[in-house]
Parts: C-alpha cells; structure tokens; sequence
C-alpha cells in the first residue's frame, strides 16, 4: 500500500503525464498529423495511450508501469523533444 506522499506524488506524476499527452494529442491535431511522424523514434501512439488511460481509467493506473515509463520513456522524449525545439527554430 502506497504511503500518503507516495500517493500525492504518483498523483501528481500522472497529472503532468496526462498534461504531456494532451499536449502532444494537440499538436498532432494542429498539424494534422504530419509533425510527430517526423520523429518515428517515440512511439506517438503509445504516448496518446498513455494520456487515455490515465484520462478515462486512472484508477486502474499500475505504480510500476508508470514508475517504468518515467525512468525509461522520458529520458528519450525530452530529447526528442529538444531536438524538435532545435528544428522549428532552424526553420526561422
């Protein structure tokens, strides 16, 4: 059983994953889907995913999936992320 704290910070890790995936879902949306394929190396759909479950079932939410995905997931989205920025930028 998770302690108060533990459960305040999954709480509020899950609220930046979903912040995250929404933020991508509406990329996409904007660009009419031809922006995320340019970077093949982040599985977009899973991303969506993500964002879904925690959206519509948080309560089925499993610790350790998400304790996963933060430590093996997000290392490569911020630098997809940063090379993203470095190419809009390029495009100026």
């Amino acid at each position: 059983m998770a302690t108060k704290a533990g459960r305040s910070n999954l709480d509020t890790i899950c609220m930046v994953l979903l912040a995250v995936g929404e933020a991508f879902k509406a990329i996409d949306k904007r660009t009419e889907g031809t922006f995320l394929v340019q970077y093949p190396e982040i599985p977009w759909k899973k991303v969506f995913g993500l964002r879904n479950l925690l959206a519509h079932t948080y309560f089925d939410v499993d610790e350790a999936q998400i304790f996963n995905t933060c430590h093996h997931d997000i290392p490569a989205l911020v630098t997809t992320v940063q090379k993203m920025i470095q190419d809009s930028q390029g495009q100026d």
